[in-house]
């Protein structure tokens, strides 16, 4: 029993003495190499996590997006990615829907190829996963009557067993 206790204790040391502004900007430089940039946004971090607020999603030059909040949680075993109230910029809008209220990414080492995703927004629900071994992402939609107001989501979306699926390979 001391032997677990002592581990979950070096466990939240750990955690808490992860950097995680670090890990922010490590992740920013990576953006950037695909020529995503991260700008305007205010850093605050706790003993457990980091919030991130007011983030603008640069695509090039060209705004993609504004996102409200960002909570990341660095927990070694379980990863998690919280971005709050996303909304396109207007010249996105018709490949994006107009507002994401939560997007969730969670990665945990018991399952170490794939990263847990979990999306509300106006559109409806997704939930799905990405494959990082195969490089894919397959996101389950449960569609909302608003759907109609993406045509351009909607014609990348195929209907399987009555659930709309979208299906992305990267590499």
């Amino acid at each position: 029993m001391k032997k677990i206790l002592y581990f979950l204790y070096i466990l939240v040391v750990i955690v808490i003495l992860i950097p995680k502004k670090e890990l922010y900007y490590t992740a920013e430089a990576l953006l950037e190499k695909e020529e995503i940039y991260l700008s305007g946004e205010t850093l605050s971090g706790g003993w457990f996590g980091l919030d991130i607020d007011n983030v603008r999603i640069l695509s090039g030059i060209s705004p993609l997006a504004n996102v409200d909040h960002i909570q990341m949680t660095p927990w070694i075993v379980v990863n998690d990615l919280s971005l709050y109230s996303i909304k396109a910029s207007d010249g996105f809008t018709l490949f994006f829907p107009g507002e994401i209220e939560q997007a969730r990414f969670r990665y945990a080492l018991w399952n170490p190829f794939e990263i847990s995703v979990t999306i509300r927004g106006d559109f409806g629900n997704a939930d799905g996963k990405i494959d990082l071994q195969e490089g894919k992402i397959i996101l389950y939609v449960n569609a909302v009557p608003q759907m109609k107001n993406y045509p351009l989501l909607v014609s990348k979306l195929r209907s399987e067993e009555g659930v709309l699926v979208y299906e992305h390979t990267f590499k």
